[in-house]
């Protein structure tokens, strides 16, 4: 046999034994990866919480800082 028949025959099997391989693959998820999924979204969330939270602490305490401001400034503008 040639070495191009030989050649064509073992890629056509590796072919045929990677689409069985394939095809036995399951698709549904695990019980850790659903709950690596889960862990992730809570993280995500939290994350956007936080970056809430600390926004409106920012402008409470940049409100703050002028009311102070505010309350040293006499009448005719002058500190």
């Amino acid at each position: 046999m040639s070495d191009l028949k030989k050649t064509t025959k073992a890629t056509l099997a590796m072919l045929v034994v990677l689409g069985a391989l394939a095809g036995c693959q399951k698709k549904d998820e695990g019980p850790a990866e659903a709950a690596g999924k889960q862990i992730d979204q809570v993280i995500e969330k939290s994350g956007e919480k936080v970056d809430q939270a600390t926004g409106a602490i920012g402008k409470s305490i940049e409100q703050a800082g002028q009311n102070m401001q505010d309350s040293t400034t006499r009448e005719d503008g002058k500190q």
